[in-house]
């Protein structure tokens, strides 16, 4: 049974956090790696990422998606092209510190698997008969799927985030993840996600919530525990700093940003990050 990782890139934005992401995950990691591609602009550096880093560039057209949240929603059909039997799945904006072996192994057992994010909940952790802020999010689908399925899914208790997940071919969640998903594609906040969200708590699918350590959030976690294994940016806080100080625990990121940073292929596309572009002298100056 073959495993990899893989990443997905379309357009020039997220060129530099990807490099810096590769770089991290061979550090830690010396199995097969796959970036799906889409579109010439992206070509352009993955190649040279991929050939650094011994991975593959899969040239990768999906064409199921158009209009608002297509991104998002093409993530949702990794499993009709992904290389391998059993699939981590790493967002760009994330960095690698330790082996996350455990996420192929439950990915194996129960077919999906994903961490909890930080520690939020589905429900109102000090007031139960409140909607959090996830719990919100999955009610604006009411209408979209059964009521039933929304108030499992407002009862399930983990959070999660998909910028880290792990599956494999049978996972009939990520067979059915893409067209449930685009029930909501322009009336929802990230829809993917909160599909995702949804779909866990539907006894139909298997799937198994890792520690948070497996994804752990930048600002809502602490990314220096001993265990944590994965640190993600999400939302474009891999390079913020305001007033003289990183936000964010972003200096783990410009770290190992610096040990690539006279990389050409990253010379040539840090103006794309408008982040990193606008932050870096600030960053230099603190350095």
């Amino acid at each position: 049974m073959s495993e990899g990782v893989v990443y997905y890139n379309v357009g020039e934005k997220m060129a530099v956090r990807l490099a810096v992401s590769v770089h991290t995950l061979r550090k830690v990691y010396d199995g097969p790696i796959t970036i799906l591609s889409e579109g010439m602009p992206s070509h352009a550096f993955c190649g040279p990422i991929a050939k650094r880093y011994g991975c593959n560039v899969q040239d990768t057209v999906f064409n199921a998606t158009e209009g608002k949240n297509t991104t998002y929603l093409n993530a949702c059909l990794v499993g009709e092209h992904t290389p391998y039997d059993t699939t981590v799945w790493l967002d760009s904006d994330t960095t690698i510190h330790r082996r996350f072996d455990e996420l192929f192994e439950a990915a194996n057992r129960n077919d999906f698997a994903i961490a909890q994010f930080a520690d939020w909940k589905t429900k109102h952790k000090k007031h139960p008969e409140k909607l959090s802020k996830i719990g919100g999010r999955i009610e604006c689908w009411r209408g979209i799927l059964p009521d039933h399925w929304l108030q499992r899914a407002i009862e399930f208790g983990p959070a999660i985030n998909c910028g880290v997940f792990a599956f494999n071919k049978r996972s009939s969640l990520v067979r059915d993840w893409h067209e449930l998903a685009r029930k909501g594609q322009f009336d929802s906040f990230i829809p993917d996600e909160v599909c995702c969200q949804i779909m866990l708590a539907q006894p139909e699918y298997k799937c198994e919530i890792m520690p948070q350590h497996f994804n752990c959030s930048c600002k809502y976690s602490d990314p220096w525990e001993d265990d944590v294994r994965i640190v993600h940016y999400h939302g474009r806080k891999h390079a913020r700093f305001e007033g003289g100080h990183p936000q964010y625990n972003s200096d783990i990121w410009y770290a190992q940003f610096q040990q690539i940073r006279d990389w050409e292929i990253v010379q040539d596309y840090i103006s794309k990050d408008r982040q990193l572009r606008n932050n870096l002298k600030e960053w230099d100056k603190w350095r």
